[in-house]
């Protein structure tokens, strides 16, 4: 009889880790499912990005050679503006 009852207690024992092990294995799989989820949508917002740079970013280099460029034509009109004005002649006089 007590053979039976350590049988049962084995039994139940073993019952509840098993239920332990199944449980903590299906969160494990959840987890690594959300992560796989997130690993994806971090490859689309990456390669979202690295279609958007060409567009919206511009390079230090580029942006120095840009407005060189504007300001070169600023002090043309400057100077152009700062002339001396020549007299002109009324009538052909």
């Amino acid at each position: 009889m007590t053979a039976q009852i350590a049988l049962v207690i084995v039994g139940c024992v073993f019952s509840a880790l098993l239920t332990f092990a199944v449980l903590y294995l299906r969160d494990i799989k959840h987890s690594i499912i959300r992560q796989g989820n997130r690993h994806d949508e971090l490859r689309q917002e990456l390669a979202d990005l690295k279609e958007a740079l060409p567009k919206e970013y511009v390079r230090r280099e580029d942006w120095i050679m840009s407005f060189g460029k504007i300001e070169q034509k600023i002090d043309a009109i400057w100077e152009f503006v700062h002339q001396p004005v020549k007299p002109t002649t009324r009538g052909g006089r």
